[in-house]
């Protein structure tokens, strides 16, 4: 299968479409699709919606591409099984990032996350 870079190059021209209209498309700045189209690497978040404009899965562009770690992948099954993750998380980046919440809370998160799962695995 072709690279991300190759797959958005081709529908751009394709559809005879402009990086900054593609970029509107996609909810993403211009030279975010530009950076994907040369073959830079992407954001996560990122990469979900060029897959979303391309009708692909997530998962054979991140597959393809090699550009994500395996855990990344797992994490955006995850999110396409239950996409409530999606939100969630984007809100927690959010916060973390303008510091409105203390990166601590991703160590509660996981801690309730590890919990729950062998708290239902106990009831198998």
């Amino acid at each position: 299968m072709k690279k991300l870079s190759e797959l958005l190059r081709e529908k751009l021209d394709a559809d005879k479409m402009s990086v900054r209209v593609a970029a509107k498309q996609i909810g993403v700045s211009h030279s975010t699709v530009a950076r994907a189209a040369n073959g830079e690497t992407v954001e996560v978040d990122t990469l979900i919606k060029i897959a979303d404009f391309l009708k692909m899965p997530v998962e054979e562009l991140v597959e393809e591409t090699g550009q994500f770690p395996h855990h990344l992948v797992q994490l955006n099954v995850l999110m396409s099984i239950k996409p409530e993750l999606v939100d969630v998380l984007s809100e927690i980046t959010k916060k973390v990032k303008l510091g409105f919440i203390d990166s601590d809370i991703l160590t509660e998160i996981a801690a309730f996350a590890s919990f729950r799962l062998h708290e239902y695995e106990h009831k198998l």
